[in-house]
């Protein structure tokens, strides 16, 4: 019986692997289109919420350009890492008392690493063509 569950335990092991561990950017990225009503993913295009492109490692409520962050997240003294977001993703409100963001609660963990997957991975196309000021226009980008 002890050999049975050390082996079901070693080929429990073997087969998560550990993008499963960090989560499916393909997934995160479907996910992430409920986030699209208010946050962009093109630099400086900020809409309620201030755009999330290369959010992973910035300073929380310190984007230069967007100026209606909350008291609260605009004085917080984190930056967005992997697990900040996912505390985020799942209370925001736990995370940094008094913030004005409000979204449904994300409670699958793993969709929570999904998404932090696909905006750790999100890069603009290389085919979206610029605009006048020379950032890509999304508007024009390929679907995908």
């Amino acid at each position: 019986m002890k050999r049975i569950l050390l082996i079901t335990a070693i080929t429990g092991l073997l087969s998560a692997s550990p993008v499963q561990a960090q989560g499916d950017a393909r997934r995160g990225e479907e996910a992430f289109r409920q986030c699209l009503a208010c946050h962009s993913l093109e630099p400086e295009l900020h809409l309620t919420g201030p755009s999330l492109i290369g959010i992973v490692g910035r300073p929380a409520g310190k984007t230069p350009d967007f100026k209606r962050y909350s008291t609260a997240l605009a004085n917080a003294d984190f930056v967005w890492s992997r697990e900040t977001l996912d505390r985020w993703l799942e209370d925001p409100e736990k995370l940094v008392p008094g913030t004005t963001m409000r979204i449904r609660p994300v409670t699958d963990a793993g969709m929570r690493q999904d998404v932090i997957a696909f905006l750790e991975n999100y890069e603009l196309p290389e085919s979206a063509d610029k605009n006048e000021s020379g950032m890509p226009d999304l508007k024009q980008a390929p679907p995908g």
